[in-house]
């Protein structure tokens, strides 16, 4: 209701009818599994997409479009801001985390990532059944699917694996093939990747991130926002 009421009261649905279209950020997929590291709202259950449908109501009020983002943290996650603490694509020893306050991820199992990989298709119809445009995943910053696509944490040897950008992103098509299998071609599916990770070691490249890019939307994708992860370290 609160951000229902912010829509409302700055008229920002108005605005972004003349301008482009809204994102509402900070979707949670089952909480506290996915717990945020800000305040966010949770897509997790069907009892959500009531107060969902309100918040879509008001920004459609001005023929504004809409997407929820949803992500899930992964190796942002601290011991306690979850019920699984930090997770990763990989296990990655302390002293070679980018950050010295990261806690060092588990590796996900493979019954996990297909426990997700569903969470993400239905939170896509609960979306689509409020009334919003559309979705978009957030695979960038340091979260848990950045964690798959960039060489700095994915070690793994699976079909989910370091060996391709193909596999590194297996993750991703999968879920984009399957929202819109569910959810229909005119559901809108905006990808956030981080496009480079310099000072990095063996992090994402330009390079990489143009193939990535390119398999994200022959899978589907209908945007791709493109920003870059520095690590909490602007001297990158």
């Amino acid at each position: 209701d609160g951000i229902r009421d912010l829509v409302r009261s700055r008229g920002l649905g108005d605005v972004y009818k003349r301008q482009g279209l809204i994102i509402i950020g900070g979707g949670l997929l089952s909480y506290p599994a996915s717990k945020t590291p800000y305040r966010g709202f949770s897509v997790s259950e069907d009892r959500h997409v009531p107060s969902l449908r309100k918040l879509a109501e008001a920004i459609h009020k001005n023929s504004c479009p809409a997407l929820v983002q949803i992500f899930t943290p992964g190796p942002m996650s601290k011991d306690g801001d979850s019920e699984f603490g930090p997770v990763g694509a990989s296990f990655i020893p302390k002293d070679e985390l980018p950050a010295a306050w990261m806690q060092p991820p588990r590796e996900i199992q493979i019954e996990e990532i297909n426990e997700l990989k569903q969470k993400y298709i239905e939170a896509a119809q609960r979306i689509k059944e409020a009334g919003f445009d559309g979705i978009e995943i957030n695979a960038a910053c340091f979260n848990l699917f950045n964690s798959f696509l960039s060489l700095a944490w994915n070690r793994r040897q699976d079909i989910y694996g370091m060996h391709s950008c193909g596999s590194r992103s297996r993750i991703l098509t999968d879920i984009i093939k399957g929202i819109k299998q569910q959810c229909g071609n005119e559901f809108v599916i905006s990808v956030l990747i981080n496009g480079a990770e310099p000072g990095l070691e063996n992090g994402l490249t330009v390079e990489e991130s143009s193939v990535i890019a390119h398999l994200l939307e022959i899978a589907g994708a209908d945007v791709l926002q493109i920003r870059a992860e520095v690590y909490n370290n602007p001297l990158n």
